[in-house]
């Protein structure tokens, strides 16, 4: 293997890496032109429920915040109290954390170091993939080109806007060029910042890092073909040991990652990644790469790559592979056919049942992967064109090209939104930053979907007061069930319910709520004296203390569980698997997307696209699991352990009795945690809840009932008295 030298000296080099950074600049500032009018005040909207830039704007400043005040719990953030470790709930950032932390010395604006980095963010890929590029081809034209490619392709503006842990995507392609200079030369320093870009890569994207993972064990393979290990085995170690170096640097954080997964009972089902894959959810991928131009460069690379040097030819073969590797990966588990042909099994779900893939849901995002093989192979196929042409020539073409290029990369204008200082959005914030440090607090009004929530949680950043509520990608099981126990505020039940989770005061926004609501609510707060204290009101907004006292009770289902025997149970979805709900073992579960599972699992082609099997369920909706208790039994209650269902979809489940399986009547209490509302923390795999009857009720048949969400049930019990 030999490394780009070029005829110039170093010096030069080193400016045309800055000609091409200035370029990348001027095209950056063009395209961002309006968030840099309002860097420090506005981030980028998004289309879905709540604001990833806020979330990501508040993931950085905890880091920051966390690190320089009590770095040993830099992962127990303050959201989603009194859960443990939840910075894991979604991209900790730490690695960008620590990158932006110089910033925080001149500016405590952390809307304003978000946006920095949102901005610097595709000048940097681009950077990263011209070095990479140029010592490949050993041609700046084709490192520049290959460069603007990867940094501004349209899925940068599309996409990754809003999601800076994909937008910060340089160090892919630095492991790649530095790697592959440790063998090239065998220096201590590219060994140490092959190990410095593994390090900055898993701690900035959990995403990028597990899906370039397997292409970036496939390079040491092609890097072999080169640099065989027997023959340079001084320079393969160096390497291994510096990348086991970074490994084991990140393998707490994997650690802790998969603890959280496990103390969740977090599980990800192959729906979610069909639905979030290139087919599905990126149903405009068409749009998210310049194609053309790619398309172009490819169409070169195939008539001439004959004229690269011998040394790159390997390196070719590997990004041809990486990818249709990616790309196919990328489609998920059911990739459709064109013509509307079908769908057929994709080897995404075998990748997805390895340790740590199974907690990713969204394959593609693969494209990111995919997006670096095209660059790194349009410069390639532009260098391969080129050459033995006269400057000139080569100069054209790239004008040529970059126009091409710049044309499909232009994009549009992304809306923004106010994202003011936190003390601007509600004064309460100021206040609450003067508190102790013991406070808990909730807010109110709490959206079980993220809306307001997302809101709250950025306007944290300045009192870092621990919170019940939060925004992320794993959302927690109470949050969901509280938020919407809340409505009833201030009922003492649900009192009773925070205190024992720890949350000593309630900040209501009563600008957030209608008029009607509004009235309503401070109506039953004056009539709550005795157990709520208004410590801090102005305007709309008010602050009260819950009064020590209040005491949850406990749900006791009376009696004992009733046996089984002549149980039988159904499913309008999933009925082949209804009986796994009653089978006492907690270890199988009915789903309500079993059916959808199962046709991924074993169907390797199905005339019917996967979407419109989705849809189909949606329209069937609600998705009902009843039981047949074989004859009336009078009950005191029932108990469901409801392991692996989505959060969000327990508010929803409804719990109906009938004596007859023809007239159905509401359970006449709530579907509440058992024994109580701490066992959705301490308890949370198997997520234990039950409807507690307020007298003995006569009944035959059990229903359940919720809508297009997924949810399980692992075991369901009748309590009650045994008959003779």
């Amino acid at each position: 293997m030999s490394e780009a030298r070029g005829t110039a000296s170093g010096g030069s080099a080193w400016l045309r890496l800055v000609g091409a950074g200035l370029a990348y600049v001027a095209f950056g500032v063009l395209a961002q032109w309006h968030l840099l009018l309002q860097l420090g005040g506005h981030v980028y909207d998004q289309p879905i429920l709540g604001n990833d830039s806020l979330l990501h704007v508040w993931t950085l400043a905890w880091g920051q915040h966390a690190l320089a005040t009590d770095p040993l719990r830099v992962l127990d953030a303050n959201i989603f109290h009194p859960y443990p470790k939840t910075l894991l709930y979604s991209d900790h950032l730490l690695g960008l954390a620590v990158l932006l932390a110089p910033l925080r010395l001149f500016t405590d604006n952390v809307v304003l170091v978000h946006n920095l980095l949102v901005v610097a963010a595709p000048i940097l890929n681009g950077l990263a993939m011209f070095a990479l590029v140029r010592s490949l081809a050993e041609r700046d034209d084709a490192a520049f080109l290959a460069g603007f490619l990867y940094a501004f392709a349209p899925l940068r503006f599309i996409m990754d806007l809003t999601q800076v842990q994909m937008l910060a995507a340089w160090w892919m392609p630095l492991m790649l060029l530095f790697g592959r200079r440790t063998l090239a030369y065998g220096r201590i320093a590219s060994a140490l910042a092959t190990a410095l870009c593994v390090l900055g890569q898993g701690t900035s994207s959990i995403y990028l890092t597990a899906f370039f993972a397997p292409f970036f064990l496939a390079a040491h393979v092609a890097w072999a073909l080169e640099v065989p290990p027997a023959r340079h085995g001084r320079r393969w170690a160096l390497l291994l040991a510096a990348e086991c170096a970074a490994g084991a640097a990140l393998l707490p954080f994997a650690l802790a990652y998969r603890e959280v997964q496990t103390s969740l009972g977090a599980v990800r089902s192959p729906v979610l990644s069909a639905l979030l894959s290139l087919t599905h959810l990126y149903w405009n991928s068409h749009a998210l790469l310049p194609w053309g131009t790619m398309l172009l460069c490819s169409l070169l690379l195939g008539l001439s790559w004959r004229r690269l040097a011998p040394r790159v030819r390997p390196a070719l073969a590997f990004y041809v592979v990486l990818v249709g590797c990616a790309v196919l990966l990328a489609l998920g588990p059911t990739p459709s056919l064109p013509f509307g042909w079908g769908r057929i099994w994709g080897p995404y779900e075998a990748l997805a049942s390895l340790p740590g893939f199974t907690a990713l849901r969204a394959p593609g995002r693969l494209i990111h992967v995919a997006l670096l093989g095209l660059a790194v192979l349009a410069g390639l196929g532009f260098a391969a064109a080129t050459t033995g042409r006269s400057r000139p020539w080569a100069s054209g073409a790239l004008t040529i090209v970059t126009l091409l290029a710049i044309a499909e990369c232009w994009p549009p204008r992304f809306p923004t939104i106010p994202a003011p200082p936190p003390a601007r959005l509600d004064p309460v914030y100021a206040w609450l930053a003067r508190q102790p440090p013991a406070m808990r607090i909730v807010e109110l009004p709490a959206d079980v979907w993220p809306n307001r929530i997302q809101t709250y949680q950025y306007a944290s950043t300045l009192h870092w007061r621990r919170m019940l509520g939060g925004n992320m990608g794993i959302v927690p099981p109470a949050y969901p069930y509280l938020a919407s126990a809340l409505r009833d505020f201030p009922a003492p039940a649900v009192l009773a319910d925070l205190r024992m989770l720890g949350i000593t005061h309630v900040v209501v926004h009563g600008s957030d709520l209608l008029p009607a609501t509004r009235t309503e609510l401070e109506t039953r707060i004056a009539a709550s004296q005795r157990w709520l204290k208004r410590r801090w009101a102005r305007g709309r907004t008010a602050v009260y203390a819950i009064r020590p006292g209040l005491r949850a009770t406990a749900i006791a289902l009376p009696g004992v569980p009733l046996s089984r025997e002549g149980w039988q149970a159904t499913a309008t979805h999933g009925a082949d698997a209804a009986a796994l709900a009653i089978d006492a073992d907690p270890r199988s579960a009915w789903s309500s997307w079993h059916d959808l599972e199962v046709n991924i699992r074993t169907r390797w082609y199905d005339s019917t696209p996967f979407l419109q099997r989705y849809q189909r369920f949606l329209r069937t909706q609600p998705t009902r699991l009843i039981i047949d208790l074989g004859k009336e039994r009078t009950a005191g209650g029932v108990a469901f352990r409801l392991a692996g269902s989505d959060p969000f979809a327990i508010p929803d489940l409804a719990v109906e009795t009938s004596r007859d399986g023809m007239v159905w009547e509401r359970a006449p209490a709530a579907l509440r945690p058992l024994p109580d509302v701490r066992a959705l923390v301490d308890q949370a795999p198997t997520l234990p809840l039950g409807v507690a009857f307020p007298q003995p009720l006569r009944l035959r048949y059990l229903r359940l009932s919720a809508q297009g969400l997924e949810w399980r049930v692992a075991d369901v019990a009748l309590y009650g008295t045994p008959e003779s």
